[in-house]
């Protein structure tokens, strides 16, 4: 896969790790601290679900719903997957054994 989408993972993944940092640990300015006590895994990652619902229709300026949201984001994992592929990349189906 492109360099670039590892890089956005690991920006996105160092913003989410400073959620669960002890408070006193975390960066200046961190507006939340989530407890891992109580984390409720389904409310975090349907709330991933929903931050890129709000992101999408920030940018694109069209309305999507929770369920439209992963449509979308699987359309453009596929999209992306069939790029790589076709560049010699990937081979689809190694992508398809990995996800069984």
């Amino acid at each position: 896969m492109e360099d670039k989408v590892f890089d956005y993972a690991d920006a996105i993944i160092d913003q989410v790790r400073e959620l669960f940092l002890p408070e006193e640990e975390q960066k200046e300015g961190t507006s939340q601290h989530l407890d891992l006590k109580t984390f409720d895994a389904t409310k975090f990652l349907t709330a991933f679900v929903a931050a890129f619902a709000y992101f999408y229709r920030s940018f694109s300026q069209k309305d999507c719903d929770l369920l439209e949201a992963t449509y979308i984001a699987n359309r453009l994992v596929v999209q992306h997957l069939i790029g790589e592929a076709k560049k010699g990349t990937l081979v689809l189906e190694e992508v398809v054994e990995d996800a069984k």
